[in-house]
């Protein structure tokens, strides 16, 4: 990082307004830079997000409450309000300083993290859980935009990849931490000013919370806003839709296959970890390691490798090409999880489960790719706004409580929550494969025809040339 200014060094191809915003711009971390900062808070979002399915059995029996509430708490209670403010923060992400809007996100979401931690009843840890959906609702539609406005098109598939890899790592990172924290606050307690005595799940949701208000300070001191793909100006809501109306059949396929695709996602995530404890017994510790393992390692892996397999399709020409690698292992993952879910066998259920889950991770970021490609760049944050309202809603949102419920009505003892998890697999993944297969032709004429209007577009409107210098950092730019 340097803090020389950027003014000598002009985006090629580009004048007048274009070289006034690069002469303003100040080096601050570069778009690799970036996209790790943003991983970071990806990771936390995560960490955030997910420590609940760690601690399922404690907080249910602490606050008496079953398997359907612990899933409106995991799902609906964060996906609420992110489907509600998932717009308007999209629409802002277009418009406005998307930097301000991260960093908003993240420490709106510690705070109530935080809160989770001194709720004594469901009430008061769902409406705290909302919060943290509203804060998280500020980083998708930003960071994915911000990203793409970092890289050319054959190189974004990995830029997104190496984002989304926050997912895995802070998937594995909460199990790991989280059963570090839950297992020392076994024994131990604070007295906090005001508040009392904190132990137990409590004290994890306290520490967690704690860790985001630092990062937070980070992202505002060394992410700039870069400057917009094009200079024009940021499109009313109206034509957004009308832009997604005349791709109508592209953007429902895709968005619905998706949302059905990450119901599974959010499953292994929520679930996963209740399953192997409650049903197979493991131990905390020695399901920490394993999946902490599978996630870092195996699922950061699994991120990059659909990443580069995506690029590498793209530059051959293929069309869809991340819709491709999504459907593939959508296909590829379904008999794991069955069986996995289905086995009382806990080598077998490992087995299956880790590899089902490795290649869930193919599909990590290659969702935004595909929108970025049938997308103009100052829409880009409002679709992905509106698909990630339909992912959370039906992925973060439905899907956990539909398996809390089933697996109550099936009977939390005995293999109730397997069942579960395996009828939702069952039923959603050969819905999202169809949705998704059905949508490669349409998304191959909609990919044609951006490309053909962004070819057309005035220089001023154009996007940037696929080699134009990317580290280049403006203050705000409205």
């Amino acid at each position: 990082m340097s803090g020389g200014d950027a003014g000598a060094e002009p985006l090629d191809g580009l004048s007048g307004p274009e070289v006034q915003i690069a002469s303003k711009a100040r080096f601050q971390a570069g778009p690799y830079g970036v996209v790790v900062i943003l991983m970071a808070a990806t990771v936390l979002s995560f960490l955030d997000r997910t420590i609940l399915g760690l601690i399922v059995d404690p907080i249910r029996h602490d606050l008496r409450i079953g398997d359907a509430q612990i899933g409106l708490l995991s799902g609906f209670a964060f996906a609420l309000f992110y489907a509600f403010l998932g717009l308007p923060f999209g629409r802002w992400a277009d418009r406005h300083n998307r930097q301000s809007l991260i960093v908003f996100g993240v420490a709106m979401w510690s705070v109530a993290t935080a809160a989770c931690g001194l709720a004594h009843t469901f009430t008061s840890l769902f409406v705290a859980r909302v919060f943290v959906g509203v804060g998280e609702a500020a980083l998708g539609p930003a960071a994915l935009s911000l990203v793409a406005n970092l890289f050319p098109k054959h190189k974004l598939g990995f830029a997104l990849a190496l984002l989304a890899t926050g997912i895995t790592l802070g998937n594995g990172f909460s199990v790991t931490l989280g059963g570090a924290l839950v297992a020392w606050t076994e024994t131990k307690s604070v007295v906090l000013p005001f508040i009392g005595l904190l132990s137990g799940w409590r004290l994890v949701f306290l520490a967690v919370g704690a860790s985001g208000l630092p990062l937070a300070a980070l992202i505002a001191l060394l992410v700039r806003e870069p400057p917009r793909q094009t200079s024009a100006a940021a499109p009313s809501l109206s034509a957004v839709f009308a832009h997604m109306y005349a791709h109508a059949k592209t953007y429902i396929l895709i968005i619905s296959g998706y949302s059905f695709m990450v119901v599974m996602s959010f499953a292994q995530i929520i679930w996963g970890p209740t399953f192997f404890l409650r049903v197979l017994h493991m131990t905390l510790v020695s399901f920490a390691v394993y999946y902490g393992l599978l996630m870092g390692v195996g699922g950061t892996l699994g991120l990059i490798a659909g990443g580069k397999i995506s690029d590498y399709l793209t530059r051959r020409g293929v069309p869809g090409a991340p819709a491709r690698v999504n459907l593939t292992a959508i296909i590829v993952q379904t008999p794991f999880l069955i069986v996995g879910y289905l086995s009382r066998d806990l080598a077998m259920a490992l087995l299956c489960f880790g590899v089902g889950v490795i290649v869930l991770t193919f599909t990590g970021g290659l969702q935004s790719a595909t929108l970025q490609r049938i997308t103009p760049p100052r829409m880009l944050g409002s679709v992905s706004a509106i698909y990630l309202i339909f992912a959370n809603l039906v992925g973060g949102g439905a899907g956990p409580f539909f398996i809390g419920a089933l697996s109550q009505h099936l009977g939390a003892s005995g293999n109730g929550l397997g069942q579960s998890l395996a009828v939702t697999s069952i039923i959603t993944l050969p819905i999202a494969a169809w949705l998704v297969l059905w949508a490669l032709k349409p998304l191959a004429q909609s990919e044609r025809a951006v490309e053909i209007a962004a070819d057309k577009l005035p220089l001023e409107g154009r996007l940037l040339p696929a080699d134009a210098p990317t580290g280049a950092f403006v203050g705000d730019i409205a």
